[in-house]
């Protein structure tokens, strides 16, 4: 899977990849590369006939996220 623009480094393109250690993304265009961490669903009920939400990957910190949303 790849993520247009999302690199918080130079936003460049990053692309999804899986290795014996886990899931990362890495940035096609600067190579920057980050493990990625998801949020837990513990708690979280599917809604009525419908499917169980999917976690989200996150590879920003909490810093690198509000850096991103001020730019």
């Amino acid at each position: 899977m790849i993520y247009f623009n999302a690199c918080p480094k130079c936003h460049g393109d990053l692309t999804m990849g899986q290795d014996s250690y886990g899931s990362f993304v890495s940035c096609l265009q600067c190579g920057f590369m980050r493990d990625i961490e998801t949020k837990p669903t513990v708690g979280v009920k599917a809604p009525v006939g419908g499917k169980a939400p999917v976690a989200a990957p996150l590879w920003y910190s909490a810093d690198e996220e509000q850096l991103a949303k001020a730019a």
